[in-house]
């Protein structure tokens, strides 16, 4: 049987998100029937790109080129391989629809969509939302675009792909790491460790998970925060102004954060905007109960918790007093962290390799027809 063959269109494989979903997908896609390609517009370094070459997949550079050479030699590369599909995998390559000849073109968006936009010139902006069709990764984003007048039947609504830690659903190793972890950063029993795992960008705010955790840990000394990651050494001289020093552990970069997570009781997403944030994914595999902002995709997976649960650990708003109660009566309330970790499993089910899977496939059956 001949192979089809896909490219699959990214703005950058640095060591984000969406290309870690792109490496899950190429990773269990069917390569008896499908022959993948990437192509990437604007940067290539980062581990992913290394993580899908070493899949025997090739990926092709348009980096270095201006917009309108990178244009042409896309155009070039379409001629050349005549892909039947053409998977974009960045919004702001959706716009390469106009130089995909006879192919099929997929749109996506995997991030807040007012973000996206605000980076594009108006003529850019209108391009990327100018698709046959899209894949978005959260209910809200396919909310997003249907506020932009797209219609429902053109919009793919297909989550994640997450991989769960095989360490972790071991209910002894992971006990016996949380209690490791926790011997080494001298953190003791009756503590209650709260972690974010955070890049320095306005987008993850930082500064309003240092605002929520100093107010709640003035009321509740038990508190005790963990930064992990760039984002929270980026902060550490505002923590020491605060005098919040004592309060705070901060790892800097660290290769695998969410080797760390077990170590916390709840994990805090403090982010303004998100797609479908992977690390709620791994904090619930890890056996924290999370706690977050109500951004992109989190009422989606948390959705298996009913709304009476969620309801109690997802913050409407982003104010201050509010995230501070909120906190408080999660870290007081064992019972109700409990409930949430035994219905972990649940929510991690929605994300299994085989059923993402089943929805890519879906998707391309139907514009094969």
């Amino acid at each position: 049987m001949k192979k089809k063959k896909i490219f699959c269109l990214i703005g950058q494989l640095g060591n984000g998100g969406t290309e870690k979903q792109l490496y899950l997908f190429l990773k269990y896609l069917d390569r008896e029937q499908y022959n993948p390609t990437v192509i990437v517009s604007s940067s290539d370094k980062g581990k992913w790109g290394k993580y899908i070459e070493e899949l025997s997949i090739p990926v092709i550079s348009l980096c270095g080129m201006n917009q309108i050479f990178k244009l042409l030699k896309f155009r070039y590369l379409v001629f050349k391989y005549k892909p039947e599909v053409i998977f974009s995998w960045s919004f702001f390559t959706n716009a390469f629809y106009m130089f995909a000849g006879r192919s099929r073109f997929i749109g996506g968006l995997r991030g807040d969509l007012h973000v996206a936009k605000e980076k594009l010139h108006p003529f850019h902006r209108a391009k990327s939302l100018d698709n046959e069709s899209f894949i978005v990764n959260s209910s809200l984003l396919k909310k997003e675009l249907m506020q932009e007048g797209i219609k429902e039947d053109k919009i793919n609504l297909i989550h994640n792909i997450y991989e769960r830690n095989k360490n972790f659903s071991e209910k002894p190793y992971l006990e016996k790491w949380r209690n490791e972890l926790r011997k080494k950063m001298e953190v003791s029993e009756d503590t209650i460790l709260v972690a974010s795992i955070a890049r320095n960008t306005p987008e993850k705010d930082i500064p309003f998970f240092i605002d929520v955790f100093q107010k709640a840990s003035e009321r509740m000394p038990r508190l005790k925060a963990f930064l992990i990651g760039e984002g929270g050494t980026a902060f550490a001289e505002e923590i020491k102004r605060r005098g919040l020093s004592e309060k705070f552990i901060l790892t800097g970069h660290y290769e695998n954060a969410s080797e760390l997570l077990p170590a916390a009781d709840i994990y805090f997403l403090s982010s303004k905007t998100e797609g479908m944030p992977n690390v709620i994914l791994e904090a619930l595999d890890a056996g924290c109960c999370v706690f977050s902002t109500d951004v992109g995709g989190v009422g989606d997976i948390l959705s298996e918790l009913g709304e009476e649960l969620s309801s109690k650990v997802i913050l409407k708003d982003r104010n201050i007093d509010s995230g501070t109660e909120k906190l408080i009566e999660t870290a007081q309330n064992p019972a109700l962290r409990k409930k949430i970790i035994e219905k972990s499993g649940e929510c991690l089910k929605q994300f299994q390799p085989e059923k993402i899977m089943s929805g890519y496939y879906e998707v391309l059956k139907r514009i094969e027809r």
